[in-house]
Formats: structure tokens, C-alpha cells, sequence
């Protein structure tokens, strides 16, 4: 009996297994995440919305122009990541993803962004994100480390001149 009900249970695991829905993300070099972005911007945070669509949760996290460092965006923006918590439901209903970046109101980011047909990305789902921090922006450490704001701005601009 026993054996019997050990190998439905690893039948029932390698069922669910194999339809699970997994992705792996690649590891993006700072050279790399420059150069899949059409559009380089500082944008600072405006607020947050939550949006269900094919019956995903999504957060969509809009933002005011600061600078463009390359690319074009109008003078606001807004990205979209899997994952929020819904509250206008008669159950209240959440997703957390992993990876998924959470922003704050007013807060700032230096962000690398592509443009698609769903409209605006973050390269790399959040690689291309160096928030900035009481002027300071945190690069890879051989690009600087803990730079200025206008430093990190620079070490963009010389990535993607360099392609």
C-alpha cells in the first residue's frame, strides 16, 4: 500500500512539474543591458496602478521625464511587471513574481528601456534598473561603483557610443 501511494504522489508531482511555468533569466553585463536599451532615462516615480489582463496581475509604475541620457520619451512614462495585489475584488487577490521590482513615490531610478509592440520595458526585467539614492547611483564596480548621478549618466552615454 505504501508503494502504491508513494508513486502517485511522484506521479502527481511530475505531472504538475512538467506544466509549471517557468523562465530563466540571463545574467545581462553592464555593456550588454546599454546596449538592448533604446531609450536611457532618469525617471522619478508618480504612483502605481494595478491592472488584470488574460488573468495576470500586473503593477504598472508611472514616472516624470528627470533627463534622457539617450533614446526619446515623452515627458511621462510607464512600465509594466508581473505581479500586485488587486483590491477592488470581492476576494482580494495578489501575485508576487520574483525579480519583480517594487518602486516608491518619488523616488528615483536610472533606467535602461526597450521599446516593444506592449510598449516600454526595462532591459533584462530589472537589470536595467540603478535606482538613485541621495544623488548617488550604484554601477558595477568596474564602471565606478557608487557614482554621481551625472557620472552614471556619463558611463551610459560612453557604453552605448562605444556599439
Amino acid at each position: 500500500m505504501k508503494i502504491k501511494t508513494s508513486m502517485a504522489i511522484a506521479a502527481a508531482v511530475a505531472a504538475l512539474a512538467s506544466t509549471a511555468g517557468a523562465e530563466t533569466l540571463e545574467k545581462l553585463t553592464f555593456a550588454e543591458a546599454v546596449d538592448a536599451a533604446d531609450i536611457a532615462v532618469v525617471g522619478k516615480v508618480t504612483g502605481s496602478s494595478i491592472v488584470e489582463s488574460d488573468g495576470q496581475v500586473y503593477t504598472v509604475t508611472e514616472f516624470d521625464t528627470q533627463d534622457t541620457v539617450f533614446g526619446q520619451v515623452g515627458g511621462t512614462f510607464s512600465v509594466r511587471f508581473p505581479g500586485g495585489r488587486l483590491q477592488n475584488t470581492l476576494v482580494p487577490m495578489g501575485e508576487v513574481v520574483a525579480g519583480s521590482p517594487s518602486f516608491f513615490v518619488n523616488s528615483e531610478a536610472l533606467l535602461l528601456l526597450d521599446q516593444s509592440a506592449d510598449g516600454l520595458n526595462v532591459v533584462g526585467y530589472n537589470q536595467g534598473i540603478f535606482p538613485v539614492v541621495t544623488g548617488k547611483v550604484a554601477l558595477p564596480n568596474d564602471k565606478g561603483g557608487m557614482v554621481s548621478l551625472d557620472k552614471a549618466k556619463s558611463a551610459v552615454a560612453r557604453e552605448k557610443a562605444d556599439k
